[in-house]
């Protein structure tokens, strides 16, 4: 919809046209079949006017924000033509070149409107690869500049959440589309800072969650399988820290405190990994969409995501931020780190053997690190290791939900006794 000033009758006149320049084939549409489209916004309505008897549009007049659909008829010359469409609002105007060669058509046959993302990709802008605040600011900057009516975040964990936090600067909704399944993120209203570094900086809260998450099941069959297994990783820590939270009393990251919705959604997010999770890793192996897969990635991206923000954070994800403070981890996912971080948590809280056995099962089973050597750590250092327990019980991280008072030491002994513990079931 346009904006409230676009509506006023005594507002300064605006001209938006989506296109300079566009170029069809001797049939008179894209290379795709789709005929050629423009988007005019005119707060005082337009004219358009063609300099050529095979040019037209549909809408030659309209008012607000018109996709307006052009008509070209087929080349049957032998020379390549060009025409002109103007565009006039008040004493605003813009010129549209239209280019008309002597391709043939390409039909690969889809039917005559489906339309691809080739056909125009100045709505897109390639993600920097760092969700920082510089990359934010350019985005949103850019973004701005489109007047866009959404924002749409495609890609993964780092790049929806540069979506996110763009449409918050812009008050817009914000529609999500993972390529991947490695992390939690899409259906979450929180946003990882990081600097250039790759050293978390702060988690960033929403006004609200993304208006929309599109996943395609056979995009994600095909993304790499280390992706989707760092995306078990993940929802695997979801449980353990839903259940930290709930006996410690803790906020969660809905600024509330657990409630049993939460709880249940981070219990079943576990459970069906457990039952399907090895299953599902096969199937993205095999890039097969099955039954697995479908309720794996529900658990991963849908359960995992509200499983977090309702039932809270605890060591787990903490000592996946403190090992950005070990340069041998740089190279691993966040949901490698965090599945480590997981059996750390464990080892914190003295949990049962039992647990520890079907946890260490799972993270052998899926490829995930139970070692600091699996981890990228393959030299221990103590004093390095020592700022990793530092950075993960400043007053800011999560460990306190586990408990208040906690020690760093008591983190740095939890983390080599993971690793031994994960070695140890290695051998066997």
């Amino acid at each position: 919809p346009s904006c409230v000033e676009d509506k006023a009758e005594d507002a300064a006149a605006r001209l938006t046209v989506s296109k300079v320049s566009v170029e069809v084939i001797r049939t008179g549409t894209l290379s795709t079949g789709s005929k050629a489209t423009l988007d005019v916004l005119a707060n005082r309505g337009y004219a358009i006017t063609s300099d050529a008897d095979w040019l037209s549009v549909d809408k030659p007049t309209g008012k607000g924000r018109v996709s307006v659909v052009l008509d070209v008829k087929p080349n049957e010359t032998e020379a390549i033509r060009v025409g002109h469409l103007a565009v006039v609002s008040g004493g605003l105007s813009e010129t549209v070149t239209v280019t008309q060669t002597l391709a043939p058509d390409t039909d690969d046959g889809l039917e005559i409107d489906h339309v691809y993302l080739d056909d125009d990709l100045s709505w897109c802008e390639q993600f920097g690869g760092q969700c920082t605040e510089e990359e934010i600011l350019r985005c949103t900057g850019l973004a701005k500049a489109l007047n866009p009516d959404v924002v749409v975040g495609i890609g993964g964990g780092k790049t929806m959440d540069t979506a996110k936090a763009v449409a918050e600067n812009l008050g817009l909704p914000c529609v999500i589309i993972p390529t991947v399944a490695s992390n939690d993120a899409p259906c979450s209203g929180v946003a990882v800072l990081y600097n250039d570094a790759g050293v978390v900086i702060k988690a960033v809260l929403m006004r609200r969650n993304p208006d929309l998450v599109l996943v395609d099941t056979g995009i994600i069959a095909n993304a790499p399988r280390r992706l989707f297994a760092a995306g078990l990783g993940d929802a695997l820590s979801t449980w353990f820290e839903a259940r930290a939270c709930k006996n410690s009393g803790a906020r969660t990251m809905a600024r509330g405190n657990v409630s049993n919705t939460g709880l249940m959604m981070a219990h079943l997010c576990y459970d069906l990994l457990m039952e399907k999770g090895r299953d599902a890793l096969a199937a993205v192996e095999r890039h097969e969409v099955t039954p697995a897969l479908e309720d794996v990635v529900e658990a991963t991206i849908y359960l995992s995501g509200l499983g977090f923000e309702n039932g809270g954070l605890a060591a787990a994800h903490a000592v996946n931020d403190g090992f950005a403070q070990e340069p041998q981890a740089h190279g691993m996912y966040h949901g490698e780190k965090v599945a480590f971080g997981t059996l750390v948590q464990l080892v914190l809280e003295k949990a049962p053997q039992e647990e520890l056995e079907q946890v260490l099962a799972f993270l052998r089973d899926t490829g995930l690190p139970l070692t600091l050597a699996q981890l990228g750590v393959k030299e221990i250092v103590p004093e390095t290791l020592k700022k990793v327990a530092e950075a993960a019980v400043v007053p800011t991280q999560s460990t306190k939900n586990l408990r208040a008072d906690i020690t760093a030491q008591e983190v740095y002994d939890a983390i080599l006794e993971a690793d031994r513990i994960g070695r140890d079931y290695l051998a066997r």
